[in-house]
């Protein structure tokens, strides 16, 4: 950016869909269009400010947004990946500090040794009328900060296996922060690259699912296009049929999945993946992006097999 010979410049990014454009994205970018080349009056949010320290293990990324008028919320994100195109963007609470008259926002991280971090700020804004797309609409745009890099002298990427891991993928606690959609319904996210994720092929895929009386289809489709080093070992997917009235465990190991290659799928190797579940009566696809009303895909985590 600093070789741009102006500023009139914005950053946004569909962080969990190989940063791909989402509804946000376009809107900002059509905004953006009427001001710059059409000329018209157009009020958009100014890149927001941001930092990032690293001291005693710990890693603290502040932000100061620049406009707080329509700031619905702000979401911070970090990543020990160097892998740009498939990097996992874990999510980190975003704590409001008042200093001095000032608003500003902090998250706290680990910094391990001999590893890089990755962080940058969305501020979500929203807009005073809904903004009709081509392909759906928004109330709402979302302005990144700038992405704050640190890289030790002594990088070492093989310590990545020294992080402390979790076997937890999603308690969907924070909603969907660490996923995107394709379709408005379904799930598809990088969370199999996230170096904190457990994902020997000694584990099981287990999601817990709610049918609530509806007869669904749940089916899994992975990718592992992009990870370089030969470790494309194409497309695999999964379905199961689910019925009931009561929260179940759906539970899939590696050999469950099926492909086109002679090659075995291995979680780790999974670069994107994408969840549907389908309700057959209606042959409608049940919403799980819309956090507020997902009432069935309630938790998903490796677990040990039996």
């Amino acid at each position: 950016m600093d070789l741009l010979p102006h500023d009139n410049w914005l950053i946004s990014a569909n962080l969990h869909k190989n940063h791909g454009p989402g509804p946000e994205q376009w809107a900002l970018l059509n905004l953006w269009f009427d001001r710059y080349l059409k000329g018209e009056k157009v009020h958009l949010p100014r890149t927001p400010e941001s930092t990032m320290e690293i001291t005693e293990g710990k890693a603290v990324f502040t932000i100061v947004p620049k406009d707080f008028n329509n700031l619905q919320e702000v979401e911070i994100y970090y990543s020990y990946d160097p892998n740009s195109r498939t990097r996992f963007w874990k999510s980190s609470p975003a704590e409001l500090h008042i200093s001095n008259k000032q608003k500003h926002y902090t998250a706290r991280f680990p910094a391990y040794p001999k590893l890089p971090i990755y962080a940058f700020a969305l501020c979500r804004y929203k807009l005073d009328k809904v903004i009709t797309l081509q392909n759906g609409s928004t109330e709402t745009i979302a302005v990144n900060s700038v992405e704050q890099i640190f890289e030790p002298k002594d990088l070492d990427l093989n310590t990545i296996s020294d992080i402390p891991k979790t076997c937890l993928i999603d308690d969907f606690s924070q909603g969907t922060q660490n996923w995107a959609t394709q379709n408005g319904s379904n799930l598809t996210g990088y969370i199999f690259q996230n170096p904190e994720l457990e994902c020997s092929d000694d584990l099981r895929l287990c999601l817990t699912i709610n049918p609530r009386g509806k007869d669904l289809i749940l089916r899994l489709n992975t990718a592992s296009r992009f990870l370089g080093h030969g470790k494309d070992i194409g497309d695999f997917h999964a379905t199961r049929k689910i019925t009931g009235h009561e929260k179940q465990k759906i539970i899939f190991t590696v050999d469950q999945f099926q492909g086109k290659k002679d090659k075995p799928l291995s979680w780790s190797a999974i670069s994107n993946l994408i969840i549907n579940l389908t309700d057959l009566d209606t042959k409608s696809q049940i919403p799980l992006f819309d956090a507020a009303n997902n009432k069935h895909l309630l938790r998903i985590e490796m677990i040990e097999t039996l």
